[in-house]
C-alpha cells in the first residue's frame, strides 16, 4: 500500500478491524535492511510513502507482491516525473492493481489519463486519441443513448466503460448497484461513488470575501506587478541571449561567416516564442513570488475576519458562530502561516481568553499530527493553520469554519483542503471562506487585477471542466 505518510495509523486501524491477520508493517525512511526477510512471511501487508516506493522499487519489485494499492493517486498524475516512472514499473509487475482518489482529476483531463495509463498501458498509451475519446463518447447507461449532457460515463471503444457511478450497499452483505454481470471484472476502469451516498452531510457552501486595500497597500501592490515584470523580463532576455549564442556557435561550427551566423541566430526565434507564448517560459516562480507578496497584505484581512468572529461570533457573511466552533485556515507558503499564528495567538476572544492556535506543515511529525488531530476534535484547538501537507489524511470534522488565506493551483487541492472539515462524522453546516482583492483603477488609468483574482477565475472555469468531465 503506498501513500502520502498522514494516512498510515488511519490505514492501521482499518486493516486491524477489517482483516486482523494482515499484520501491517509500516517502512519509511532508512527502514528497508531487513524488509526482504521479514516480507511476506510475518507481515504480508507492507504500508510505505511514495518517496520510499520511488528509492527503494527495485527491491519491492523483487518481493512479488500480489496487490497493489495506491492511496490518493492523484499524486501520480504527472507521467513523466519519477515518482509515476516508479509505480507504474512496479504496476506492471504486480498482477492487481487498485487506485484510490477522491480527485482523481485534479486540474485538467491528463491527470485522469496518467492514472489510467497506470491501470492499462495498453489501451491507453495514446494520450491524443484519450481526449479525443473522452470527449465525444459520453453514454448515458440509464438511457443507453448518447448524450450531450453531463455523461454518466464515457463508453470507450470494444464496450467498456472509463467509468461508472455506483452504489455500494451495506449490511449483511455488499451489493453493487448497477450490477456489473457475471463476468470475472467490472465492466469498467473506474468506480465513482458521491458523497451523497456513502454519508449523509450536512450542506457545505462558498463565500468569497473582497475588501479593498488602502490607497497605500495598492501602491505597494502595483509595486509588486512592475518588479515581477521587470524579472520576467530580464529572465526572458537572458533566455534569448543564451538561445542567440548557441545557435550562433552551431552556425560557426557549420562553417557559417560569424555575422551571417550571429543574423541567423538573431532571426530563429520561434522555438523560444512559443515556449514564452504558450508556457510562460519559465514564469511560474516569478508569479508564486507575486502571489507571496500579495498574500502578506491580506494577513489583516484574515485576522480581522477572525477577532470579528470570535468576539461577536458572527461571521462577516452573516453566519452566526457558536461556543466551540473550529476554524481551520488554509495557506501555503511560511512565511504566512508564521504571521498568522502569531497574529492569532495574541488574540482574545469575548470573556478575554487568548486563542488556542497551532500550525500544520511538512514539518509536522507523526506525533505532532497526530496531537493537533486529537486537540481539535476534542475541542482543545480554536484555530488549527495548516499549507498543502494538512490535504490528506487529517480527519478535522469538529472544524465547520475553513479560511484560504491563500489560493492553491488547482481546484482539486482547494477541494482536499475544504474536506478535511466536510467529511464522515461532521454534524455541522460547513462554512468556506475565500479572500480576494477587488481589482482598481489607478491614477494613470491603468486597470489593476490582482492575481489571486486571475487565479480565482481560472480555478472556477477548471471546476466546471472537472464536473464536466466526472461528475461533482
Amino acid at each position: 500500500m503506498i501513500s502520502p505518510s498522514g494516512p498510515h495509523s488511519h490505514w492501521v486501524k482499518e486493516l486491524n478491524e477489517w482483516l486482523p491477520q494482515a499484520s501491517p508493517l509500516i517502512v519509511r525512511g532508512t527502514d528497508w535492511k531487513q524488509i526482504q526477510s521479514i516480507m511476506p512471511r510475518r507481515n504480508p501487508v507492507l504500508i510505505t510513502t511514495y518517496a520510499s516506493a520511488t528509492k527503494y522499487q527495485n527491491l519491492l519489485a523483487s518481493i512479488g507482491f500480489k496487490f497493489l494499492v495506491i492511496d490518493e493517486s492523484h499524486a501520480i498524475k504527472n507521467r513523466g516525473s519519477s515518482r509515476s516512472q516508479a509505480l507504474r514499473r512496479l504496476a506492471f509487475g504486480i498482477p492487481l492493481t487498485l487506485l484510490l482518489s477522491g480527485t482523481p482529476e485534479d486540474n485538467k483531463l491528463l491527470d485522469l489519463w496518467a492514472q489510467m495509463y497506470i491501470l492499462d498501458p495498453h489501451k491507453f498509451h495514446d494520450i491524443n486519441k484519450f481526449e479525443g475519446e473522452f470527449h465525444i463518447l459520453k453514454y448515458n447507461p440509464k438511457t443507453k443513448q448518447m448524450d450531450s449532457k453531463l455523461p454518466h460515463t464515457t463508453r470507450l471503444p470494444g464496450n467498456k466503460f472509463l467509468f461508472q457511478t455506483y452504489n455500494i450497499q451495506g449490511g449483511g452483505q455488499y451489493v453493487i448497484d448497477p450490477p456489473v454481470g457475471r463476468s470475472s471484472s467490472l465492466d469498467c476502469y473506474m468506480i465513482r461513488r458521491l458523497k451523497s451516498q456513502i454519508v449523509d452531510l450536512p450542506p457545505k457552501s462558498r463565500t468569497y470575501n473582497e475588501e479593498p486595500l488602502s490607497a497605500k497597500l495598492k501602491k505597494m501592490y502595483e509595486q509588486f506587478e512592475k518588479e515581477t515584470a521587470e524579472e520576467i523580463f530580464a529572465d526572458r532576455i537572458e533566455k534569448w541571449a543564451i538561445h542567440v549564442a548557441q545557435r550562433t556557435r552551431l552556425n560557426l561550427a557549420a562553417g557559417i561567416k560569424p555575422q551571417a551566423a550571429f543574423k541567423e541566430a538573431m532571426m530563429h526565434n520561434s522555438e523560444l516564442e512559443e515556449k514564452i507564448t504558450e508556457g510562460g517560459a519559465g514564469a511560474l516562480p516569478y508569479f508564486s513570488k507575486l502571489r507571496r507578496k500579495a498574500a502578506v497584505l491580506r494577513i489583516p484581512m484574515v485576522v480581522n475576519w477572525v477577532r470579528d468572529f470570535y468576539q461577536n461570533r458572527v461571521s462577516p457573511s452573516g453566519s452566526k458562530g457558536k461556543k466551540g466552533d473550529t476554524l481551520l485556515i488554509f495557506a501555503e507558503h511560511h512565511k504566512i502561516i508564521n504571521e498568522l499564528v502569531e497574529s492569532l495567538r495574541m488574540m482574545v476572544d469575548k470573556k478575554g481568553h487568548h486563542l488556542r492556535v497551532e500550525s500544520f506543515t511538512g514539518k509536522t511529525n507523526q506525533k505532532q499530527r497526530d496531537k493537533f488531530e486529537r486537540q481539535l476534535n476534542s475541542g482543545m484547538l480554536d484555530v488549527l493553520i495548516l499549507n498543502k501537507a494538512g490535504n490528506q489524511g487529517l480527519n478535522l470534522q469538529r472544524a465547520n469554519y475553513v479560511l484560504f488565506a491563500e489560493r492553491y493551483w488547482t481546484p482539486g487541492q482547494e477541494q482536499q483542503a475544504e474536506d478535511r472539515a466536510h467529511r464522515s462524522g461532521q454534524k455541522k453546516n460547513v462554512f468556506v471562506y475565500y479572500f480576494n482583492i477587488p481589482p482598481w483603477t489607478n491614477s494613470q488609468g491603468v486597470y489593476i487585477n490582482p492575481i489571486d483574482n486571475r487565479l480565482n477565475d481560472i480555478i472556477l472555469r477548471k471546476r466546471a471542466d472537472v464536473k464536466a468531465h466526472i461528475g461533482n
